[in-house]
């Protein structure tokens, strides 16, 4: 091939070798590498930013093999010995000599060994481009410079339109990944638009491809010969997921006028769209965008450490005025039209300029605002597209060809702040590059002209180029921004919810804005925003369970999303996860403090809250019992180890245990329980007759806990005066009375808070005890995992003797259906209890 400059082209040479060339890898921070340590990839001597303007590489039929210089990060001066390897033919300036070859050939000639070693590691290097396979990622370095087949060389240059042959004229630009039916729709009306003068459409890896729609669109037009010959159509094979960025980088720089219209694949345009939005591309505004490409290229020249110095003409001052079209959400007349952001009208010259989409960003989100934004520094002003000259076709978020998107606005965030991390997108930075898959055609059959290539190398992605710590960092922040501007959540009531549970709740709470509220409601007041219903639950684990199923009857009967907090302490020592495998939203632990007064000055959120808290020795207005009622704009937060005090249709006996029931234990606890079953026949027909006894008296029971001061005088006093009336002793009287009574056969499952009881009990009644073995009988993780198994195994038994004020005893009626019958109350009743012993109140034993 011959290498040609264009008019005023300067002396030295630069090849994008696209595809067929040494690469070098961008740097860790994003910042391209060059040949010559040169980082603004113009002319000059390596490791300089001045020069002139550089010779893109022509065959010899004039055919270009470069792209301008906006899309490549591949502007660097080849390597010398390589150059002189090649032959002089290929030179510029064909076989004369003079410059630096002649300098070359002076100090080599001087030094023949030298020219030896120089000659031979040129061999060497064209044998391994010969030898190397096409390479795609990051790690390719030289790609296949000389593997690859002048056809398909040929196919790359048709994908890259030089400036000095871009035509005046319209290029509509859009890329599709699979969405055949809606491209039916957009691609006619895209084929409509007056005054353009050519469509080009990047098929994104479709499955099936999307030329058969393409033809079938073309056939149907109104003058289908002159839209075929309008219409180019690039395939891009081996990807796997939608990356906007390349695929409209891609289409733009294939595009072959001085205009661009980047449409969607679900936008339709007006057939007057051009009409309605003048764009300058006179000479000086071609002008004005060199000037700004320049200014970009300074400013990545003189950043460390990521930061950026102020962009500003070359000559000095500021850059020049422009401006382009594009969509704008907040000028949306419906939730449709809020999805014509993307559509952007612009100058070719403008978009390369400033490097197009940034192709760092290879997930879903903030592409639009991030090219926005750079369009602002270098002086371009945002004008808005007419909203009557283009329209979306609907569909969800299910219908988008990225795959894995977990959250759409929380995707767009993320990028936004990895974004931030990191120096801006330009010109000069690493950038895909393709060329037609091996076997192939490079040329693709059909009513329209096109082309099929693959990547041959990629710019590594946002996530790789931060640490995961980093990348956590911002993923936290992002579903955080979301859950307080969507949903109203506090930052410190978020401070400790850790990345599942904000997950959870954020999909949850999505799910609830996308199927809206129940018919009655919406037409009784205006659509709101779902609300939540925070239940911090407390002390062991029966009095837990009980405030949890009152919570979830509210949260389900007042069309809120539950969160539970649900804290390790003195009291139990396990968390929600080491005992139940139900995937409820939990929060571990909480760093707001009751009162939470005077936290709406610093974040509005709260103001958004009703409080009830029932553990009214905390004081700041904590009122056990208080009554409920619901106020649906509002978000609730309960704290107590007792049921919500609220009208029935919120909250129920029978309601709370069926959602008791419906929680699952975690797999290691359901094996035990289903062993047991099978061992003793625990089922709902089970012949064990169950115990549960409380022997403790409360100065052994719970360490680090001072019943005065969370529970009061009073309920203190009961507690102790109802433990004595249910120590084994008791319990055992009323097993041996069952027996000589009413069961010769009676055996009995026995659960307790004091495990040295058993062994006493098996000695009175030898064969007739059922139990756990266990070495524990605290509050630890391990132990309170082994009560939670004697509470499924008691309420599966078919009668149960129980402990007064036991919450643990009411938790297996709740799950079990049962009604114990309670020591000191049932039976063991002394005339003291059956005097004076004050009953329990409702929900509280």
């Amino acid at each position: 091939m011959a290498l040609r400059p264009n008019k005023g082209d300067g002396p030295v040479c630069r090849m994008d070798l696209r595809g067929a060339s040494p690469r070098l890898a961008d740097s860790p921070d994003g910042r391209p590498n060059g040949f010559g340590g040169s980082t603004d990839g113009g002319g000059g001597t390596p490791g300089s930013t001045a020069g002139g303007r550089r010779f893109p590489v022509r065959t010899a039929n004039g055919a270009a093999l470069v792209r301008r210089p906006s899309f490549s990060s591949l502007w660097a001066e080849p390597p010398r010995p390589l150059l002189d390897a090649v032959g002089a033919a290929d030179r510029p300036g064909g076989g004369g000599g003079g410059g630096w070859r002649d300098v070359l050939r002076s100090w080599t000639g001087r030094l023949p060994i030298v020219r030896w070693v120089i000659r031979s590691v040129a061999v060497l290097l064209i044998l391994l481009l010969v030898l190397r396979p096409d390479d795609k990622g990051d790690d390719a370095m030289f790609g296949s410079l000389f593997a690859t087949s002048a056809r398909r060389r040929a196919a790359v240059a048709r994908l890259v339109v030089p400036d000095d042959d871009v035509a005046p004229g319209v290029s509509i630009v859009g890329v599709c990944m699979n969405r055949g039916s809606t491209l039916e729709t957009s691609l006619a009306s895209w084929l409509a638009v007056k005054d353009v003068n050519e469509v080009v459409l990047v098929d994104w890896s479709s499955e099936p491809p999307l030329r058969a729609v393409v033809d079938k669109v073309v056939a149907a037009a109104p003058k289908a010969a002159a839209a075929s010959r309008r219409l180019r159509v690039i395939r891009v094979e081996g990807e796997t997921s939608w990356v906007l960025s390349r695929a409209y980088n891609l289409g733009i720089g294939a595009s072959s006028f001085d205009k661009v219209l980047r449409t969607d694949c679900d936008y339709t345009l007006h057939p007057d769209f051009v009409a309605h939005h003048a764009l300058d591309t006179s000479a000086e505004a071609t002008l004005a965008a060199t000037s700004r490409a320049t200014a970009l290229r300074n400013r990545n020249a003189s950043m460390t450490g990521g930061a950026a110095v102020k962009l500003t003409a070359p000559g000095g001052g500021d850059l020049p005025r422009g401006y382009y079209y594009s969509g704008n959400f907040n000028l949306a007349r419906n939730e449709n039209e809020v999805h014509l952001n993307g559509a952007v009208y612009v100058t070719r010259a403008d978009f390369m300029a400033i490097g197009g989409y940034d192709e760092r960003i290879q997930t879903y989100g903030w592409d639009d605002e991030d090219l926005y934004a750079r369009f602002a520094s270098v002086n371009l002003e945002k004008r808005n597209i007419s909203y009557d000259h283009i329209g979306h076709v609907q569909h969800g978020d299910t219908a988008r060809a990225q795959t894995g998107v977990k959250f759409v606005t929380v995707e767009i965030d993320l990028n936004s702040l990895l974004l931030a991390s990191l120096p801006p997108w330009s010109p000069t930075m690493f950038s895909s590059a393709y060329a037609p898959p091996s076997g192939k055609a490079a040329v693709a059959s059909g009513a329209s002209s096109g082309v099929t290539v693959a990547a041959q190398q990629v710019p590594r992605s946002l996530a790789k180029l931060v640490t995961k710590a980093q990348y956590e960092k911002a993923w936290d922040l992002a579903l955080g921004r979301r859950l307080s501007n969507d949903y109203q959540v506090p930052w410190d009531m978020m401070s400790t919810m850790s990345l599942v549970t904000k997950e959870r709740l954020l999909r949850r709470l999505m799910a609830r804005d996308q199927t809206g509220t129940p018919a009655a409601a919406a037409a009784a007041k205006p659509p709101q925003r779902p609300r939540i219903h925070f239940c911090h639950v407390m002390h062991g684990l029966g009095n837990r369970l009980r405030a949890l199923g009152s919570c979830m009857s509210f949260a389900k009967n007042t069309h809120r999303e539950l969160l539970v907090i649900w804290e390790r302490d003195s009291h139990i020592q396990a968390k929600y996860t080491d005992l139940f495998a139900s995937p409820l939203a939990v929060m571990d632990s909480f760093n707001p403090t009751w009162p939470f007064t005077g936290r709406e000055k610093y974040d509005a959120s709260w103001s958004h809250f009703k409080f009830f808290n029932y553990m009214e020795m905390e004081g700041g207005g904590a009122k056990k019992g208080e009554w409920i009622v619901d106020e649906p704009s509002k978000h609730f937060y309960y704290k107590g180890a007792y049921i919500m005090e609220a009208p029935d249709e919120l909250t129920s006996w029978d309601a709370d245990n069926a959602n008791l029931r419906s929680l699952e234990p975690v797999p290691a606890i359901a094996k035990r329980l289903n062993e047991l079953e099978t061992a003793h026949g625990l089922s709902v027909k089970s012949q064990l007759i169950g115990v549960h006894i409380r022997n403790r008296t409360l100065d052994k029971d719970i360490k680090n806990v001072d019943f005065v001061k969370e529970y009061g005088d009073s309920a203190t006093a009961t507690m102790e005066m109802w433990r004595r009336k249910s120590n084994y002793r008791t319990f055992l009287g009323e097993m041996q009375r069952i027996i000589a009574e009413e069961d010769p056969t009676a055996k009995f499952y026995v659960a307790t808070d004091t495990y040295d009881v058993v062994a006493e009990l098996e000695k009175a009644l030898p064969g007739r005890v059922v139990s756990v073995p266990r070495t524990c009988d605290d509050r630890d993780g391990e132990c309170v995992r082994m009560a939670l198994l004697d509470m499924y195994c008691l309420s599966r038994t078919r009668s149960l003797l129980g402990s007064n004020w036991s919450s643990f005893t009411e938790a297996a009626e709740r799950l079990g259906g049962i009604k114990a019958k309670l020591a000191g109350q049932d039976f063991a009743v002394t005339p003291a209890a059956a005097g004076g012993a004050a009953a329990p109140p409702a929900g509280v034993r």
